[in-house]
């Protein structure tokens, strides 16, 4: 077991600097799905395409990665990595991945309820969900899952003699 990595210190600047961003792409995409604008109305089209050009290997692929990135799978990467967490004798990381797993997850299933988006349909629907499709569950599943993975890095990794983490 190594020493006990500390919290990093939060620099507030870029802190605000990411959130403040990540909260103008999101703003920017719910408007333009509320006032159907071009991103919305291409959204149709775009599906489409892919439905039209689908390869076997390729929707194997997708299906795969839609499997691995799911609300449970994610939910069981994120259990597990706690656990190696405690290991390594870093538990103090445990609130920042549960705040950002499950607590991401949590967020994109209540905003799903407010923005009550339809999923797109097909002649021909490899998977059918009665959820809204907005914001995507897997999009933030991999997002969370992987910001995840950063804590897990951070708060497992060995340091350095000056304090950075190696690999």
């Amino acid at each position: 077991m190594g020493d006990s990595l500390p919290l990093p210190r939060l620099h507030p600047t870029r802190t605000f600097s990411v959130a403040a961003v990540a909260a103008v792409l999101f703003a920017a995409l719910a408007t333009d799905l509320v006032r159907h604008g071009p991103i919305t109305q291409a959204d149709a089209p775009i599906s489409a395409w892919f439905a039209a050009h689908a390869e076997p290997w390729m929707t194997q692929l997708m299906l795969a990665a839609s499997a691995l990135h799911a609300t449970v799978p994610i939910l069981v990467y994120a259990a597990g990595l706690a656990a190696v967490l405690v290991v390594r004798a870093q538990p103090h990381w445990l609130p920042v991945l549960v705040a950002a797993v499950p607590g991401g997850l949590a967020l994109n299933a209540l905003v799903k309820l407010v923005f009550h988006r339809a999923r797109p349909t097909f002649d021909h629907p490899l998977v059918s969900l009665s959820t809204f499709s907005f914001p995507s569950g897997h999009a933030v599943g991999a997002t969370v899952w992987w910001f995840g993975c950063g804590v897990g890095h951070t708060g497992c990794c060995v340091a350095g003699v000056d304090g950075s983490c190696d690999g």
